[in-house]
């Protein structure tokens, strides 16, 4: 495979929940010229089959490689992956509950911005352990004004709590690159909804 993109390339190993089928796509794709590994496709009905998954297939995995776990970003289920040492970690999931008004806080509260109780909450921030300025700036009656509560906001209020927990995790992360350029970007955007 020549490497005509400058970019990192992973390959999905595949397998549900059976571990032989899993071991077996793990061990023909270990050998092919990928940067990386993703676990994808069906990880089962609930987190113990993910993390049963997780314990047949990572002890495996090439440790000089890149270890990616596809559709999982819930709190828990990665700080229970992190130990299997999985690097990085994707979903939709944040995006989704932006798209329905909903934020995801630092603490893992969900709030549904489009109820009525947030219209008259003028004082209270959308985040206050947001690490970034914006969880303070902006209050949850700013956004429940919001003719449609700019789903951009909402995620990256969701990536921050992500990002919150990794500096609070054991884990060492360098989160800068990410403030240095979300924050601004945001507050951008965030004029031309005229929230602030």
């Amino acid at each position: 495979m020549s490497k005509t993109n400058p970019r990192d390339s992973l390959v999905r190993v595949q397998g549900g929940t059976s571990k032989e089928l899993r071991l077996r796509s793990l061990e023909f794709l270990s050998r092919l010229p990928f940067d990386g590994l993703a676990l994808g496709g069906s990880f089962g009905r609930d987190r113990a089959e993910l993390l049963a998954m997780l314990a047949d297939v990572t002890p495996r995995m090439p440790r000089n490689k890149p270890r990616h776990l596809l559709g999982i970003a819930d709190m828990p289920s990665i700080e229970a992956a992190v130990p299997f040492g999985l690097d990085t970690f994707d979903s939709c999931y944040p995006t989704r509950l932006a798209r329905h008004g909903t934020a995801m806080t630092v603490a893992g509260a969900k709030l549904d911005l489009r109820k009525t109780k947030y219209r008259l909450e003028f004082t209270r921030p959308l985040d206050p352990d947001c690490i970034l300025d914006l969880g303070l700036i902006l209050t949850t009656s700013q956004l429940h004004a919001a003719p449609h509560t700019p789903c951009g906001v909402l995620v990256v209020v969701a990536m921050s709590s992500h990002a919150d927990w990794c500096l609070q995790s054991d884990v060492t992360f360098d989160l800068r690159p990410f403030q240095a350029t979300v924050q601004p970007a945001l507050t951008t955007r965030l004029d031309t909804y005229g929230i602030c």
